[in-house]
Formats: structure tokens, C-alpha cells, sequence
């Protein structure tokens, strides 16, 4: 594992560390799609479904898989 990618498991550490002991029960997520950007209220649910997304996308873009690894299911 590179530099690279421990910074990014750390942000990744820091940021589930720092929602998992947020409680609050309304966010205001600040969302992107080309040139338009808008905000929206989440309750608590959506916003740690679009933190575990994020998670997932970050491990996605900066760590390679071998093919032939099956996950194995919970």
C-alpha cells in the first residue's frame, strides 16, 4: 500500500469515526451534477447511505482487486 492510498483509508477512517457520533437527525448534503449544484435536507438514514456510498467509491477509485477474489457473503 502506497502513501497515497493510506491517506485515503484515513479520510475514510475519519469520516465514518466522525458520522458514527454524529447524531443529529437532519443534514444539508451540498450536491454537484455538472454544472448545476443545489442543496437537500437528508434525515440520518440518507445520510449514512450516502456516506457508505462514498466509502465504497473511494475504496473503488484507489485500491485494484484481483478479478479472481470472490467476496464472501455475510
Amino acid at each position: 500500500m502506497n502513501n497515497e492510498q493510506k491517506e485515503v483509508i484515513q479520510d475514510i477512517y475519519n469520516t465514518l469515526e466522525a458520522v458514527a457520533y454524529n447524531t443529529s437527525m437532519e443534514y444539508i448534503h451540498n450536491c454537484v451534477d455538472g454544472k448545476k449544484e443545489w442543496t437537500e435536507n437528508v434525515n440520518r438514514e440518507e445520510h449514512l447511505q450516502a456516506i457508505i456510498e462514498w466509502a465504497l467509491q473511494q475504496i473503488e477509485n484507489n485500491f485494484d482487486f484481483d478479478n479472481d477474489t470472490e467476496v464472501e457473503e455475510l
